[in-house]
């Protein structure tokens, strides 16, 4: 695959997905404890680190996957959110959006100011008081959703040998079909991140 091909098609994904970014933590400035926003920001984040990460952009990768990391205990509930993780997310959007710009003019990334904003991350991360957690009731256990001996399933001798171990295993097998909509943008980087 050759990164520069899909460049456009990138950084118009990419500007429409910090919008929804900044979108989300201007409603979480306001209200912390919107849980949509906080989905929708670590969904955001995590598409333009998967994105980056395909195109070859490491900087905007590695801070995505650190804004999913300083958020994944806010969206599970563990911790509680603060205004100095929210202040720092924006710096982070900021950074993001300069290096959207860059790409307009280049190909290549200035990786220095990642690491002031990866210790301000870890910081702000860190210092987000924990929340008491309670016990859920436990759930049911879920039967597998294939059946190898289902006829409409093609496995081979070695295929068949792996999914029985994982199950003794305790793992769960599963069938998943993707589907790309035929007028979306960047359908081989999409097909290759859904590998991955």
């Amino acid at each position: 695959m050759n990164p520069s091909e899909y460049k456009d098609a990138f950084m118009a994904e990419a500007r429409e997905n910090l919008e929804n970014l900044n979108r989300s933590l201007l409603i979480l400035e306001k209200n912390p404890a919107e849980s949509e926003a906080i989905k929708e920001i670590f969904r955001a984040a995590h598409t333009i680190k998967g994105m980056s990460a395909t195109m070859g952009y490491e900087p905007m990768a590695r801070l995505s996957h650190e804004m999913e990391s300083a958020l994944e205990p806010i969206r599970t509930g563990r911790r509680a959110l603060t205004s100095t993780l929210v202040d720092t997310l924006f710096a982070c959007l900021d950074q993001l959006d300069n290096w959207i710009k860059d790409l307009a003019l280049s190909d290549q990334l200035n990786a220095a100011p990642l690491a002031s904003l990866l210790s301000r991350l870890q910081s702000a991360g860190a210092s987000v008081p924990a929340v008491s957690v309670v016990s859920a009731p436990p759930t049911q256990s879920v039967p597998d959703a294939v059946s190898l001996s289902d006829p409409k399933f093609q496995f081979n001798e070695g295929e068949r040998e792996v999914l029985t171990q994982a199950r003794s295993g305790g793992f769960s097998v599963f069938q998943v079909s993707v589907a790309l909509d035929p007028g979306c943008a960047f359908k081989e980087v999409r097909a290759f991140m859904v590998l991955r």
